[in-house]
């Protein structure tokens, strides 16, 4: 159980070690545009598999580097790209911390791994595929 989960990890590390400060990775996908969450990957503890995700949030990603979201409390506000870091900076009429995540893709689909604020103890993966 371990070995496998291991493994998993260890294979997105080396997928998602590869990194440059544009919105694309390997030159092939862009961050750019509208994407719907269809996956997902969270361990509670032990092992796990991807599971499907029926009308899942979606994440729109503009070029003037500003973002909307029907899937977050504060639904709008500024992104940046750093390397494979995606930071998610929120306009609100309250504080709300910035999130950062780590992106890939993984053929033509994104996949977001948050990294803080920290949400998951384990394994949690978002796979999202471009609507638009």
């Amino acid at each position: 159980m371990k070995t496998k989960l291991t493994t998993l990890l260890f294979s997105v590390m080396i997928t998602m070690g590869c990194s440059n400060d544009s919105d694309t990775i390997d030159g092939d996908v862009s961050i750019m545009g509208k994407w719907q969450m269809t996956e997902r990957y969270v361990s509670p503890g032990g092992e796990t598999e991807w599971k499907e995700v029926k009308d899942g949030e979606i994440h729109y990603f503009k070029t003037d580097s500003t973002f909307t979201s029907n899937g977050m409390d504060c639904p709008e506000g500024d992104f940046s790209v750093k390397g494979d870091k995606l930071q998610l900076d929120f306009n609100c009429n309250y504080a709300a911390e910035p999130q950062v995540m780590r992106f890939s893709f993984d053929g033509g689909d994104l996949i977001l791994t948050p990294l803080s604020p920290s949400f998951c103890i384990e394994a949690c993966l978002y796979r999202y595929e471009k609507i638009d």
